[in-house]
């Protein structure tokens, strides 16, 4: 998943485009996971809809911590963490290998729902970035 991410939809469209219920328990309000642009160092809240409950909309912080981490710490991990970019971008060839997340690969997979991305485009020796989204603006829901 890439640093950058936007989500705009209410939470009531995204029950509708994911078919799924928000978890009641966590009091989740209708904007509570809006924004057009979020850098994933933020580790704001975001939707997500994990394997276990495939049918609940649930909130969660965006980025993943190893799970001999202790949730209260998750501020000062994170800080830590940011030096090597950990626990915001799974890649293919080292997801099953890598600390962070080898051990959550088989059993605590999610969706989470997105609007569209930035990714960097060169150009001239600058960087840009480049929004990437569905042509009809609907969400999409990438990997966790």
């Amino acid at each position: 998943m890439c640093f950058h991410a936007s989500q705009t939809k209410k939470t009531r469209q995204l029950e509708d485009r994911f078919k799924v219920i928000r978890d009641d328990s966590n009091s989740i309000g209708e904007d509570d996971f809006t924004f057009y642009h979020s850098n994933g160092f933020e580790h704001r809240n975001i939707a997500i809809i994990t394997q276990e409950a495939s049918d609940i909309l649930e909130p969660a912080t965006w980025g993943i911590m190893p799970s001999n981490e202790v949730a209260t710490n998750q501020k000062e991990y994170y800080k830590n963490a940011a030096k090597w970019r950990a626990g915001l971008n799974a890649k293919s060839e080292k997801v099953f290998e890598h600390f962070i997340y080898s051990n959550s690969i088989y059993e605590q997979r999610c969706l989470i729902p997105f609007d569209g991305f930035f990714e960097p485009y060169d150009f001239e020796g600058k960087k840009y970035p480049y929004y990437i989204t569905r042509e009809d603006k609907d969400s999409f829901a990438l990997v966790g």
